[in-house]
Order: C-alpha cells, then structure tokens, then sequence
C-alpha cells in the first residue's frame, strides 16, 4: 500500500468526520465506514456490495441509529473535478486537518488491508475496495455481517489479484538500464511477520504525510512500479504491461491539455468568445484536475519521445490549416480522440477517473458544436444586420403587399409571427412569404413553430424562454436551419449559446408598443451579451431611428424591428433609413 488515497476514500471520511461523534469513544464505527462505501454508487466497493445485493436500506436495517447519518451524507460519485483532487473542501480538501485519519477503528481497517495486499508488488492506492476488504477481514459485528451476506476476504483478495495480474510466481522486474532481478512477495519485506508487524504504524505515517502534502503527494515507489510487466494469470490473458499504460495515458494527457490550450487561444484571441473562452478554460482544468488523480512520477518514468514510433509519423492534412474552422475542428477531434484514449487505458489504472473523462469528452462534443454553429451562423447572418418582425396582417392581401414592399427595398432577415392566426392561416402565410423571398436575399424566419418553419423549408425557427429547446426545434427544422432564441438575462444567453442556438434575441432594450414588459433589461444587458457571447445578437424592443445609435454603441450585431417599420407611414422608406444607418 502506498500513501496515497484515491479521492472516493477522501470523500467517504470527509463525509463521516461530523458523525464520528455518534460512534464509540467518539470514533467513527465499521458500519459508519460500510454506509459511507455505500453512498459512492460508481466505486468498486459499492458495486462488489451490490453484487451480494447489500444495499443502504440493509446497513440501516442492521443499525437503525445509521438512518440520520444516511439522511445527510450525499453520494458524490463522479465530482465535477477542476483544478486537482482537493479543490473544492467538500471532497475532502480539509480532511488532513480534522484528525480523522488518525481515528483508531479507521487506521485498523485500512492498516489490516495492507497487511493482506502486503505481497503486491506494485504499490496501491487506498482505494474503497481495499477499504472494504478490510471490513470483511475484521472481527466485528460488522465484518460477520458483511461475510453472512456472502463477502470473504479471500474472494476480494483473488479479485484484486485478478485486477492487478498478481499470483505468487516470481515477477521479472526491469528497470531501464539496469540487470533483471527476480523479485518474489519476499521482497517487500525480510518476513511475513515483519511485514504484519510493521505494516500499521508504517502505513499510518504515510496517510500523514500524505494528506499534510494537501493529498498531492506521489509515492516514491510509483515510478519504479511503472516499469513492471505484469504476468499473466494462468488461464487468462495477459494485462496490458505497466510501463506502455503509462505512456499512452502520457501521451494523451499532453495531446488533450494542447489541444484545449490552442482551442482556448482561438476563442479568446480568433473568436473574441468570453463565454467559450471560459467553457474551454474550464475543461482544461478538469482534464489538469483528473490526470493529478494518476501517479505523476510513473507518467513522467514511461515517457519515451525517443523511442515513441508514432513521432516521426504525420500527415499532409496534419500540416494543413487553411481556416479558423479548420484549426477548431482539427483540435476539438484531437482533444476528444485524446479523452477517449484516457477513458479506456484509465480503465486499468483508476475506473473513477475512466469515467470523468468521459463525462470530459461529452462536454467537450458540446462545445464543440456550440464553436461550430456560432462560426456557420456568424458567416451566414454576417451582413443582416436588420430583423423586421412581422405579422399576418388584416387580410392576405394586406400581407402580400407589406412583405413584398419589403423583401424588394432589401430586408436581409424577416420574422413571420402571429398570435391570432389559426394554423391553417399561419401555414399558408408562412408559405406565401417563402414563396415572396424566393431567389432574393432575405431569409425567413417563422416564430415559434418548427413544425411549420419545416413545412414550409423556412431558414430557420425563432423560440422564447417557454418554447420548445433549441435542441428539440433542431430535429424538426434540421441541421442547416437557423434557431433563434429570446433571452433576457446573461445566464439565458450563454445557455442558448451552449445548447446550439445560432443568434439571440435580446431585450427588451426600451418599452414597446407591440408587447408589455414589467422590466427591461435594456442597453447594459445588450452590451453585456455583446462582449460575452460570440452569438449575433440582435437587440429587440422599442427601438426607433432616434435611438438607434445608442443601441449600435452596445456592440451588438444588429436590431429586431417591428412596429416601428411596418406600422410607419411608408415601409419600405423606413427600410432604407435603417439599412442607411446601420450599414
């Protein structure tokens, strides 16, 4: 065992440090410890617990004085992990200050794990199986609990040697550049009785130490575990050799914090994207955060540039980028292909860490699709600068003359919306409007419906708060169409930008004639938007050729004008005298 402790133990005796007053002496109790395994649901002790189908309910069941305990602590499986394993205080990052490793009926449980995994020869995290284990190896009422319900130390311990390619044969041991040794379970110390008589005070000092290195501490013997080739166990195949794990988790480490590190430049330098820019930083740091769960010094001892094959290799395309769209996409493949290479190899070394990278590379497919379409939409919307909002009219007649007039003087973006219309009036408006801007340049966008935007090959949907997502409007109106979404508030923007909206609507900057508001959250929250999200943003509400400047001051990409054009004396004029300034 070494003196590192996995964050899921971390968290466990975070969680049992207020209640280790309800056990006795003051100290916290085994079946305290086997309720805190129970609350990790993803960790290796809870799924071998499962397994023999022991669940929360039964540990309560057994000691009811465990309910007000179960009712408190939380399972913090999968934490969303940034900076390192001892940012955030509630997984453990003040443990090494509340004295609960130094608990006596802890330090026995984990000091009789390490006595039985004494003959491993590879050091060990205090993973929770090794907690449980010694659980079951106890002489409690909560170890004869625990082996009534079919747990035994001996099937743990085949397990873990399953786990790590351990059996009792002699293991080849080659450290680079110097001669084969063969070492045996007799290596690790001169006797079995010395080993079970030192193991405990030994181990203690090194949960000290470790946590009074804040929980970063690597042991000194991870790098030469590294260098390890495991044997195989007899009837199975052979584990993957140490040494090559820790290079491809090296090696994937690297690419994955280049690749975001060049991404985060493109959106803060290339993009101007504050919101990206930060989403970005964020997933750099929770890769940084994730690859210091693994042994540092055995990452950096299997690190071989020289002797890598794959270094001399390349392609042309690796040596081409001709656009900013290139250089994303080619660095947001590199990072995911790169998460996906740490969620497999991270198998065999820490299942925890497995699977935040590949909650990692879910985030990072996110993003990637919020970088792209901003890109696709910032091109097509590039010129249209002008949004005219418009209704169904009084009569059809009324609205072929209006929408025409309009599309001729050069609308570049027209939204269709009524509230009064039936859908039948709204479908075959919607129809006519499309057929009116056929072969110009005005794109149409219908409110509200993509159900209608899709019958009639709209360009795209508009949505507001209370409508459909942005994803759900996607499956209707497909890939190409623009969304569009009404957003009040900067949370709301830099969500819409998140979930794939391809502009915003943003306001209402001034009263309007055409809706009531009770509040307006006006030109600050326009320029907030503005600097935040790469989005074209168009400010919406109340807005005249008088005050017109001081929205265009804000920075956003354009205005949505309704009553102020098609309820002016001339239309078309009132067009050409927006177009004029805004262009």
């Amino acid at each position: 065992m070494t003196k590192e402790l996995t964050p899921a133990v971390t968290r466990i005796l975070a969680s049992l440090r207020p209640h280790a007053q309800a056990g006795q002496g003051g100290y916290a109790v085994p079946q305290q410890v086997l309720l805190g395994l129970l609350s990790e649901s993803e960790c290796r002790a809870a799924l071998t617990l499962a397994r023999h189908s022991v669940t929360e309910d039964d540990v309560i069941a057994r000691w009811p004085e465990l309910a007000e305990i179960a009712d408190v602590v939380p399972s913090t499986s999968l934490p969303a992990v940034k900076n390192g394993p001892t940012d955030n205080p509630e997984i453990g990052g003040d443990v090494s200050s509340s004295g609960l490793c130094s608990d006596p009926n802890l330090q026995v449980i984990i000091a009789r794990a390490g006595e039985l995994l004494a003959d491993f020869p590879q050091p060990l995290a205090v993973a929770t199986e090794h907690v449980l284990l010694g659980l079951v190896a106890g002489d409690d009422d909560a170890a004869t609990w625990l082996r009534e319900r079919g747990l035994s130390q001996e099937a743990m311990l085949a397990e873990l040697r399953q786990q790590f390619g351990v059996d009792a044969t002699p293991l080849s041991v080659s450290l680079e550049g110097e001669p084969q040794v063969e070492a045996s379970a007799s290596t690790v110390s001169e006797s079995p009785e010395a080993t079970s008589a030192a193991a405990p005070e030994e181990f203690d000092d090194e949960i000290a130490a470790y946590l009074s290195d804040g929980g970063r501490g690597v042991s000194d013997g991870a790098a030469r575990s590294s260098q390890l080739e495991l044997p195989s166990s007899p009837g199975q195949g052979s584990p993957p050799p140490r040494m090559a794990v820790f290079r491809v988790l090296d090696a994937a480490i690297n690419r994955a914090l280049e690749g975001l590190r060049v991404l985060e430049d493109s959106a803060r330098f290339l993009l101007n994207d504050a919101n990206l820019t930060l989403a970005l930083k964020d997933l750099r740091h929770g890769v940084s955060g994730l690859a210091a769960r693994l042994p540092q010094d055995a990452l950096i001892a299997a690190r071989d540039v020289p002797g890598d094959v794959g270094t001399p290799l390349s392609t042309l395309a690796e040596r081409s980028r001709h656009t900013t769209e290139d250089l994303l996409a080619a660095n947001f493949h590199r990072v995911q292909e790169s998460l996906r290479s740490l969620e497999e190899f991270g198998k065999l070394v820490d299942t925890e860490a497995s699977v935040s990278f590949k909650h990692l590379r879910y985030e990072c497919y996110t993003l990637h699709r919020s970088a792209m379409v901003a890109r696709q939409a910032n091109h097509a919307l590039e010129t249209a600068r002008l949004y005219v909002l418009l209704d169904g009219g009084s009569s059809p007649q009324a609205f072929e003359h209006l929408s025409k007039s309009l599309i001729d003087v050069g609308v570049p973006l027209m939204q269709f919306r009524d509230k009064q219309l039936c859908d039948r009036e709204l479908l075959d408006r919607a129809g006519e409007l499309m057929r009116y801007a056929l072969g110009t340049d005005t794109r149409v966008i219908i409110n509200d419906r993509p159900d209608i935007a899709a019958a009639v090959s709209a360009d795209g949907v508009h949505l507001g708060q209370e409508e459909l997502t942005s994803g759900a409007a996607r499956r209707t109106v497909g890939p190409e169409a623009l969304i569009g979404i009404s957003t009040h508030n900067l949370d709301q923007a830099k969500q819409a930008a998140r979930d794939g909206a391809s502009y915003l609507g943003v306001g209402p900057t001034f009263p309007s004639r055409t809706k009531e508001f009770e509040e307006f959250p006006g030109l600050e929250f326009a320029h907030a938007v503005a600097t935040e999200v790469a989005l074209p943003a168009y400010a919406i509400g109340g807005i005249t050729l008088a005050n017109l400047e001081s929205v265009l001051k804000t920075g956003v990409h354009g205005v949505a004008i309704g009553a102020a054009i098609t309820s002016a004396d001339d239309p078309p004029r009132a067009v050409k005298e927006f177009l004029r300034v805004l262009n």
